[in-house]
């Protein structure tokens, strides 16, 4: 094509404007994308040549490294706008193995003066720029401001041609000056007068933020990895209209091979950021894409290069540009807070979200080796505040998985919670785990209450502060707020099988056996290695009377457990030749062994109380209080015990629990 300085396009019923950027059919605007529509220019431009792929998205993205597909959903959104198919091409063609070839014919038009349907354009366009920005899909938005409006950081990826100008007649200039002025009041009385009390509602969104992956796989780093997913979850999560997914949902996503499609679907999120991340010679390079789920295209891409020698810095500059471009891209606003690490040491920082993620594993082993993490970042910065309540926490699941006698770690969590609160008063993480320690070790279950809600009024997007209250509500005999609490907990993190189960067993503490029973053979088809699943499953089905699942159930819980080969088979005999009640009896007698009367004392009185041997239920029960187990916390809504809760005894022993 000729005339390098026309940048007025016709084709069809359309008119392709480059230097404003519009596109018309008979002088209505058709909103495109900014890559949309510099993807259509290109085409225009070479009207009637094949372009190849990889020659377009050159052209196209000429600053960033984006698949295919980013391609491909710009000619697929181009078709639909032009009123064109895959299958039947009046505009752009696919050339098979090639790229593609636009097709129609294009006249090439000299900007003259501006015409009475370039006014009624003109006024058009100026009134969606105001009324329609509120109620018009983000991606709409390209279409009635420029892109430098809507991307401060970027710039438009292709040139835009010089214009010839003819002077306008004068009639025409007065047409203008009273027309324009006149609709943009006509449009601002509209959008402020009539509509006032009325806004567009806003539609809230879900997106999960992956951690970054690297581009060589050689030397993989947390800080960079994990440690700017951080940012960028705190980042968004400040922009209004937006849920983000915790970092506790999304960081098992690290896996190089990871689909971020896949990941968007199972955290059941509208979108996903993914990023990868390159250093070299003390900088590094971060690619952003947004993906649509339900479309599972790429919609947009942001690239970045920064120092990388103060790596908190880069990452909130980062955290940043990144935030600003999506909330740029739905246009809405953020309150911009920056990102609380509490230290400004780069291994503690490390060695701190090392030690999240063990202890976020829920077992004896990773708690044991988070506690050693903590002390390890506390030993370079002693006054790192999230560092002593992780410690603190750690120490706390420690005991809970049977690791060590609670004395001994609760002991140690006491004080590391204390020192968290004298370096920072407003810590959720130091209020949630003191409420851990109040209700299960101190047995002060109003005084848990309220740290748990002090937590969660300072991060209400925390699910793990959800799911610590809920799992104490249940144990305080208040199912129905229990479920609607770990109801709370799934929303903001729905993949998490922790709290699937945690649901399914509030449902058990409710007395809703069947629904207890539905909600845990779901969690085995998400995880069938669960013990506590089948745990929960077999006391549901013994609550019914249904000895055979029980067993069943039970013998699945024993194996996953780790039981050894002959006392399985000796429950296997109590069965066939006793029944099921024989098989509790044996339990019974392998936990008396196993743990001596003390560690297991809870779980004995339980199996005394399902077997309505009272007297030896009590005696296990007081046990259980003199060597503070952790499990009292729960005596006032454990179904195992509702046998109990008609003698006497059994409310003195709760008065003398609640006194302590």
């Amino acid at each position: 094509m000729s005339g390098k300085e026309t940048h007025l396009y016709e084709f069809g019923p359309f008119r392709l404007d480059a230097s404003k950027r519009r596109l018309l059919r008979d002088g209505d605007l058709i909103p495109l994308t900014p890559k949309a529509f510099d993807t259509l220019l290109v085409l225009v431009q070479q009207s009637g040549t094949t372009i190849e792929k990889d020659d377009l998205m050159e052209r196209v993205w000429p600053d960033a490294v984006v698949e295919e597909n980013n391609l491909n959903q710009n000619i697929s959104a181009l078709r639909k706008s032009l009123g064109d198919s895959r299958h039947e091409s009046h505009y752009i063609a696919t050339i098979p193995g090639l790229g593609y070839r636009f097709v129609a014919d294009v006249t090439e038009v000299e900007p003259a003066a501006t015409s009475a349907a370039d006014v009624k354009v003109q006024t058009r366009s100026q009134i969606a720029t105001v009324e329609d920005s509120a109620a018009l899909p983000a991606e709409n938005l390209a279409a009635t401001q420029p892109e430098s409006a809507r991307f401060p950081a970027r710039s438009s990826s292709l040139p835009v041609p010089a214009s010839k100008t003819t002077r306008p007649r004068r009639a025409l200039r007065l047409t203008l000056f009273i027309a324009v002025p006149l609709l943009l009041v006509a449009a601002v009385y509209f959008l402020f007068i009539r509509q006032r009390g009325t806004p567009a509602p806003t539609a809230i969104k879900s997106i999960a933020v992956l951690p970054l992956k690297p581009i060589s796989t050689a030397h993989r780093d947390e800080l960079y990895e994990i440690g700017i997913a951080d940012s960028l979850i705190h980042r968004l999560s400040s922009i209004k209209g937006f849920v983000v997914r915790p970092l506790s949902a999304t960081r098992k996503y690290a896996d190089i091979n990871q689909d971020p499609i896949a990941a968007g679907k199972e955290q059941q999120v509208d979108y996903v950021l993914a990023s990868n991340y390159q250093l070299a010679d003390g900088k590094i390079r971060i690619t952003s894409q947004l993906f649509n789920v339900a479309s599972g295209q790429i919609e947009e891409t942001y690239k970045s290069e920064k120092d990388a020698s103060n790596v908190f810095a880069m990452q909130d500059a980062i955290a940043g540009e990144v935030g600003n471009f999506v909330q740029a891209r739905f246009a809405t606003t953020s309150s911009s807070e920056a990102v609380k690490r509490g230290t400004s040491n780069e291994e503690a920082y490390r060695l701190y979200q090392r030690g999240m993620y063990l202890v976020d594993k829920e077992n004896a082993p990773d708690s044991k080796r988070a506690i050693e993490l903590f002390d390890a970042a506390l030993s370079l910065d002693s006054n790192y505040a999230k560092a002593w309540a992780g410690k603190a926490r750690a120490h706390c699941a420690y005991a809970h998985h049977g690791g060590s006698s609670p004395d001994a770690q609760f002991a140690q969590a006491k004080p590391a919670i204390q020192r968290a609160f004298e370096l920072d008063a407003n810590l959720g993480e130091a209020y949630g785990v003191l409420g851990i320690i109040r209700a299960d070790y101190d047995w002060d279950f109003t005084d848990s209450e309220k740290q748990f809600l002090r937590a969660i009024q300072i991060d209400p997007n925390s699910d793990n502060f959800h799911r610590w209250y809920a799992n104490r509500l249940a144990g305080w005999g208040r199912p129905d707020e229990a479920i609607a609490r770990i109801k709370t907990a799934v929303d903001i993190n729905p993949n998490s099988v922790f709290h699937q189960i945690i649901y399914g067993r509030n449902l058990y503490f409710a007395r809703r056996y069947d629904e207890a029973i539905t909600q845990m053979q779901r969690v085995i088809e998400m995880d069938s290695t669960r013990p506590a699943a089948y745990n929960i499953l077999w006391r549901s089905y013994h609550m019914k009377d249904d000895h055979p699942r029980a067993y069943e159930s039970f013998m699945t819980f024993q194996r996953l457990i780790g039981t050894k080969n002959e006392v399985l088979r000796s429950y296997e005999s109590s069965f066939s030749k006793s029944g099921w009640e024989s098989v509790l009896l044996r339990y019974f007698e392998v936990l008396k062994v196993d743990g001596a009367g003390v560690s297991e004392a809870y779980s004995m009185a339980v199996l005394s109380a399902m077997l309505n041997q009272r007297d030896q239920s009590f005696r296990y029960l007081n046990e259980a209080v003199k060597n503070r187990s952790l499990e009292i916390s729960k005596i006032n809504g454990d179904p195992g015990l509702d046998s109990l809760r008609d003698d006497p005894r059994f409310a003195e022993l709760v008065r003398r629990v609640e006194s302590k």
